[in-house]
């Protein structure tokens, strides 16, 4: 029985690095294979201090080679067997990477060091080596790696919308902050929609929302139970930036869609043919045309089949021509 290893270089035993590696897990285990987890509790820690580092060269300096240190402890014994990085991870780990990891391929979660950082020639380098480069999604593979492989982050559900809402109202979960901010969306809107915001908002953020009379507030970070309470019925809009979504894609979006809810976003390529399926909106199309909010036709459920099937040839033509080989 042929092994590979898992191993994520930033590494959190919560939320998206929890549920992102249960995912391979069973995409990958099989009567020919088996997936062991390699785990460094420390490294988590130390990446939780770097942005602290910024204006501080000798302090960043320090934590990278923490963090180097860190990944020659959990991957020497490694190096040479068969590893599947579970993101594309910081300096130190393409450092490792390159001098020493033999037979990996890697998920590429942000897509930006195609294209930004004084590293790049070293992120390169690690992509180079690789035996597959897998992306969460079409649009960023082929605007940066047209010959990485396909595996969306999730195996893709649609809920059933819950059509019992006002439709003149529009939620706006999770953290809000100087990233994440509708305000923008709130005045589009002319006082037309009322807006709920249900998280923790910033200081500064909270300030300059206050000054619209159409939103009511509940400023306390949702439980896990809350949040999942909440997508699940009405419109929420998304607010991610068109630079976020030019090399991240939302996790939010199809929390949404597979619960139910009806998510709106600031339109971009990426989501493009969630539009046209009309499993969300563009908030430009919402607003401006005043398109309306109906129930899910078969052709949403056949999309996201297309998807799933993708997923599944590319994770059979992995273990094919590497895991299997």
């Amino acid at each position: 029985m042929e092994s590979i290893y898992l191993f994520d270089p930033a590494f959190d035993s919560k939320g998206h690095f929890l549920r992102f590696q249960d995912h391979y897990l069973k995409l990958l285990e099989s009567e020919d294979s088996e997936c062991r987890l390699l785990h460094n509790r420390v490294i988590a820690n130390i990446q939780s201090k770097m942005s602290s580092t910024q204006g501080r060269p000798v302090r960043k300096l320090f934590l990278w080679v923490g963090l180097f240190y860190n990944y020659m402890l959990s991957l020497w014994s490694y190096r040479k067997e068969k590893i599947l990085f579970l993101s594309q991870g910081n300096v130190p780990f393409w450092l490792f990477v390159t001098l020493f990891a033999k037979n990996y391929s890697v998920c590429i979660i942000s897509a930006q060091y195609f294209e930004k950082g004084i590293f790049k020639g070293l992120f390169l380098r690690v992509v180079e080596k690789a035996k597959h480069v897998i992306f969460t999604n079409s649009y960023h593979k082929d605007q940066f790696y047209r010959s990485g492989l396909v595996v969306h982050d999730r195996i893709y559900s649609v809920a059933e919308r819950n059509m019992n809402f006002d439709q003149k109202t529009i939620k706006v979960l999770g953290h809000i902050n100087d990233q994440r901010n509708p305000i923008k969306l709130v005045r589009s809107t002319n006082g037309n929609f009322h807006f709920y915001l249900k998280g923790k908002v910033d200081a500064g953020v909270l300030a300059e929302l206050s000054s619209s009379d159409n939103i009511t507030f509940t400023n306390e970070y949702l439980s896990d139970a809350q949040y999942q309470a909440e997508i699940g019925v009405g419109l929420i809009y998304v607010p991610v930036s068109r630079q976020y979504s030019d090399y991240f894609i939302s996790g939010v979006l199809f929390d949404i869609i597979g619960s139910g809810g009806i998510p709106l976003i600031d339109f971009h390529p990426l989501y493009e043919e969630l539009i046209d399926n009309e499993l969300c909106y563009s908030t430009s199309d919402f607003l401006e045309k005043s398109q309306k909010i109906s129930g899910l036709d078969e052709s949403a459920h056949q999309y996201f089949k297309g998807l799933n099937k993708l997923t599944y040839n590319n994770i059979s033509k992995i273990k094919e021509e590497w895991i299997l080989s």
